[in-house]
């Protein structure tokens, strides 16, 4: 959304000629305050619905992925989503500040969710709510000198339009070696075969981001190739 000072700009710029500029200037002297925190609060909002509602569907994804999280876990996942809305990126250190410090920290995450894992959830929950891009060279999408970081893929040039590509294409520009046999083709159907539970998440992150149509069965992410349709699948 664009910044309340450039909208005041281009409206300022857009005025006619015959508009007073002092009545202007006495308009924004007025109401100008007014209307900043009505506009911010419009944004904060219009963020977190949109946080939210990619939220769950990363949530989704990662219960046909097969993981599940407790309440306990749920709970924390909520502040790390709202950080992020608040912030663009989560990064682990950020687990020794407040609100995270407050509930425990760092220490208090990895009892929770296991130090793997909690990398792997802060990369993908980036990967899927953050607007900054990742600093630490790979695809893993923790931040640079971040405990957790593994990531040994280099990170895939950006691709100009995600949705023309194929599926093949997007595993592989999301870090995914495809190993030979891992990747089958029936009728209209992509079945890529993960080798861990990892890989099948991220595959599921970077398929619904290049907005295929997926779903997963005995672990094995089955795609549905663009323009097929539901009575492809068999």
């Amino acid at each position: 959304m664009a910044d309340f000072d450039d909208i005041l700009t281009h409206w300022q710029a857009s005025l006619s000629p015959r508009v007073p500029r002092a009545a202007v200037a006495q308009f924004l002297s007025q109401d100008g305050a007014a209307l900043r925190e009505a506009f911010e609060h419009a944004s904060r909002t219009a963020r977190e619905r949109r946080s939210a509602r990619a939220f769950h569907g990363w949530l989704d994804r990662q219960a046909l992925a097969g993981r599940d999280f407790d309440d306990a876990q749920l709970h924390w996942l909520d502040m790390m989503r709202q950080d992020i809305a608040a912030t663009g990126e989560l990064s682990l250190d950020r687990f020794n500040s407040d609100p995270f410090l407050a509930r425990g920290g760092e220490d208090k995450a990895v009892r929770l969710f296991g130090r793997r894992t909690l990398g792997e959830v802060v990369a993908s929950l980036n990967a899927t709510l953050g607007s900054q891009p990742s600093t630490c060279g790979g695809t893993c999408g923790v931040k640079a000198g971040s405990c957790g970081c593994g990531c040994k893929h280099p990170k895939p040039s950006p691709v100009a339009d995600a949705e023309a590509m194929r599926v093949d294409e997007v595993l592989e520009a999301a870090g995914l070696e495809l190993l030979e046999g891992s990747l089958s083709h029936v009728g209209g159907l992509t079945v890529y075969n993960p080798p861990d539970e990892r890989a099948r998440v991220l595959a599921l992150e970077a398929l619904a981001r290049a907005k295929f149509s997926t779903t997963v069965r005995d672990g094995r992410v089955i795609t549905r190739e663009r323009g097929q349709t539901q009575e492809s699948e068999t």
